[in-house]
């Protein structure tokens, strides 16, 4: 009798035929080494994760040094309010404001300069910013220890002269220390630091001259330049990899955070071939697209420094107190806080030369509203409006300083890069002085609202130049 096959009933192919024991345990093992790697991916996308968030982590303690300018924006915030302040507690006027004031924009003009050289000659990054801020400490407690007039006169521009070390250093660190497609998001992230920290300091004011009298605040901000200084001596470090101080014009990010305070930057010396140059240019047409643009920016920053060199001695003859007086710029800085990171969104969707035009709108009527106010009110009522304008001010600025950046961004091409920013630091800065010189002068000889109306026509003019540039740009079809 024939044995019958014996079956194993182990496991079936792909056929359908059964599997011999070999088989089986192939096949076993198979789904074994399936399993093993399906874990092994598993806990390497879990590890790719926990490496992730430690990189993510990594990156931002990289950047933590950005809060040694929260301090120092703080210490600069404070003193612009308190030297006005201070000035007229020992018996200055308004012509005395302007005065030192203007030396404090040549100083800015003169900064930028000359820390544009040292930069170029030693490389220096970490030692700048802490010279800078070790500085600001001893003027503001020298200006405290003699109380005089012409000390004033003295620190103050020495202030605003090492105020500007740290911008260009900040932009380059930054360029040195983070990749080029995170540029972006970094210099935001240190506009928002230096907004906050100016946010800062008129909340530091507020509460010191509520407590103590008007002068010891140079010991608060001294305190504040400290704080600056230990935090930058600890957290920064020099980078291995060093940029040329050009490359800060060859990112709109970073053009943008530079020109936030002072907007000058001088990449080469400007010679006085190159004025004369322009002067040929505008000879030739006054519709030329470049000269339209640099008057417009020079009389926006004219209008300003014009109106805010006499707002502060305004409102003290109008007797608001030095604590209501640092309360309204708080609104002021608030709102630099809110719209500069809304500004690049708007902007990005709707075009630099758009909302450049429309920021004009509340400027315009922030400044009318100060001259009714000047009319109309006083006491406390007088105190609101300020506030309220300030704010509506305020709100324009971040939009008008990004869209013009963006918009110098597009007309700096080739060799020309450095003279075309040399001239618009130029216009600047002569905007900044005469605006100061100019507001002493009117306010004195015929008041305070005049300067204010003075303040809006030239804002007027701003827009109606610009609107003009505006018009060739897109009739001519030129792309920058």
């Amino acid at each position: 009798m024939k044995k019958e096959a014996k079956t194993y009933n182990l496991e079936r192919d792909s056929r359908g035929k059964d599997l011999n024991p070999i088989g089986f345990f192939a096949l076993r093992i198979l789904d074994l080494s399936s399993n093993l790697r399906a874990l092994t991916l598993k806990a390497l996308e879990k590890g790719g994760e926990e490496i992730t968030r430690r990189a993510k982590r990594r990156l931002r303690m990289e950047h933590i040094w950005l809060l040694s300018s929260l301090p120092a924006n703080a210490a600069l915030a404070g003193l612009n309010i308190l030297v006005p302040l201070y000035i007229l507690s020992l018996g200055g006027n308004v012509l005395d404001v302007a005065l030192i004031v203007s030396l404090f924009h040549i100083a800015l003009t003169l900064g930028s300069l000359l820390w544009g050289y040292f930069i170029d000659r030693f490389e220096w990054r970490k030692h700048i910013i802490l010279i800078s801020y070790f500085g600001f400490l001893l003027c503001s407690i020298f200006t405290f220890l003699f109380r005089e007039l012409w000390i004033v006169a003295l620190f103050y521009p020495l202030m605003g002269f090492l105020s500007v070390g740290p911008q260009p250093v900040t932009n380059l660190l930054i360029m040195e220390t983070v990749k080029k497609e995170r540029w972006g998001r970094v210099f935001a992230r240190a506009q928002l630091i230096a907004t906050l920290g100016l946010m800062v300091g008129v909340l530091v004011g507020v509460a010191w001259i509520a407590l103590y009298e008007l002068p010891s605040f140079f010991l608060g901000v001294s305190l504040l330049s400290t704080i600056a200084t230990i935090l930058a001596y600890w957290l920064i470090k020099e980078p291995p990899l060093k940029f040329e101080r050009h490359m800060m014009a060859r990112s709109p990010h970073s053009l943008i955070h530079r020109l936030f305070h002072p907007p000058i930057l001088f990449l080469k010396y400007p010679s006085l071939e190159e004025f004369k140059k322009f002067v040929r240019r505008v000879k030739v047409s006054l519709t030329r697209e470049l000269p339209l643009f640099f008057f417009s920016i020079f009389l926006f920053y004219t209008s300003g420094s014009l109106y805010f060199t006499s707002l502060i001695p305004f409102m003290k003859e109008r007797n608001i107190s030095d604590t209501g007086v640092f309360s309204a710029f708080f609104g002021l800085h608030l709102t630099k806080v809110l719209f500069f990171p809304l500004a690049s969104r708007l902007i990005e969707r709707n075009g630099e030369m758009k909302m450049a035009l429309l920021s004009f709108l509340p400027r315009v009527g922030g400044t009318l509203l100060t001259v009714l106010s000047a009319l109309y009110f006083s006491d406390i009522y007088l105190l609101i409006m300020i506030m309220i304008t300030l704010v509506i001010l305020d709100v324009a600025f971040p939009f008008f300083h990004t869209a013009t950046s963006v918009l110098l961004f597009k007309l700096l091409h080739g060799e020309r890069r450095g003279e075309i920013l040399g001239l618009f630091s130029a216009f600047t800065g002569a905007g900044l002085l005469i605006g100061s010189i100019t507001s002493g002068l009117v306010s004195a000889s015929f008041g305070f609202p005049m300067t204010f109306s003075l303040a809006t026509l030239l804002l007027l003019g701003s827009f109606f130049i610009l609107r003009l540039f505006s018009n060739l740009r897109i009739n001519k079809n030129i792309k920058f």
